[in-house]
C-alpha cells in the first residue's frame, strides 16, 4: 500500500490512515461552529476507525445525529457527548 501521508508529524495517525483504520473527514463541509458534516451512511460502513483532520493533525473526538434532521456530524471537541436535547453521541474517541 502506499503511504501517501508521509508528510504527517503524527506517526500513529498516519498508520491508522494507511491502514484504513482512520478516516480523513477534512474535505466534508464543514459548518460555522467547526464541525464537519459527514455524508449520509458514512458512520454505517465506518465502523469502528478513527476519524481525523488531515491538515491539522487532530482527532475527531465525538460525533453526534441531530435527532430531528438526521444529520451528523462530526467534532474535534466532545460537542455531542454527553447528548443534549434532539441530539445522540453515535461516536466518541
Amino acid at each position: 500500500m502506499t503511504d501517501k501521508y508521509t508528510h504527517l508529524t503524527n506517526l500513529a495517525m498516519q498508520a491508522l490512515l494507511n491502514t484504513g483504520e482512520a478516516l480523513d473527514v477534512s474535505r466534508c463541509e464543514k459548518t460555522p461552529e467547526g464541525w464537519y458534516k459527514i455524508p449520509p451512511g458514512l458512520m454505517d460502513v465506518a465502523g469502528d476507525v478513527d476519524l481525523c483532520v488531515v491538515p491539522t493533525e487532530t482527532w475527531i473526538n465525538s460525533v453526534g445525529k441531530n435527532l430531528t434532521t438526521g444529520e451528523v456530524f462530526a467534532s474535534i471537541h466532545g460537542n455531542f457527548y454527553p447528548a443534549k436535547n434532539g441530539w445522540e453521541c453515535v461516536w466518541l474517541r
